[in-house]
């Protein structure tokens, strides 16, 4: 007959893998989970090491793969990117390593202005460029990143 902390080991064996079919989860958001489900820390904290030594959680590979989610579908600045990251629980030092380049900012910067171009046709130039750099800012891209995006879409607004 099995004791109660070999079902507890088993539900928690259960539930990471139910979760991480689904999505890679940092070990973070993994023993954050397992808490709120009331499992006992010695439990959890033997879980994730079996699991992480399996392959199965890898902080690395799922920064990376929210780095790309933000960065591809979201289109999320720096701080924005890195912000989530940390709240997702990946450690500092992953979040460093993640490379971020400036044209990479600069196009996604403007691929967002150009989903938003046709709505702010209605609006005064100085109306616009405000809104742009509201938009941009609450995305989370630098001032510096804003400014190039800011004068290059002045200049082809002046262009048409």
């Amino acid at each position: 007959m099995k004791s109660t902390r070999d079902n507890t080991v088993n539900e928690i064996r259960r539930y990471c893998y139910r979760l991480i079919n689904r999505r890679d989860y940092t070990r973070a958001e993994l023993y954050r989970k397992l808490i709120a489900r009331g499992y006992p820390n010695e439990d959890i904290e033997a879980e994730l090491l079996r699991l992480r030594d399996l392959g199965f959680v890898d902080d690395r590979r799922a920064a990376s793969m929210l780095l790309s989610h933000c960065e591809g579908s979201r289109y999320l600045g720096v701080f924005a990117c890195k912000e989530e990251l940390r709240v997702r629980g990946v450690d500092r030092e992953i979040i460093d390593e993640m490379v971020f380049t400036d044209q990479g900012e600069i196009e996604k910067a403007l691929k967002i202005i150009a989903k938003k171009t046709r709505h702010l046709k209605k609006y005064p130039s100085y109306v616009r460029l405000n809104k742009v750099y509201e938009l941009l800012s609450r995305k989370g891209f630098d001032n510096n990143t804003i400014t190039k995006v800011i004068n290059q879409y002045k200049e082809e607004e002046k262009e048409e």
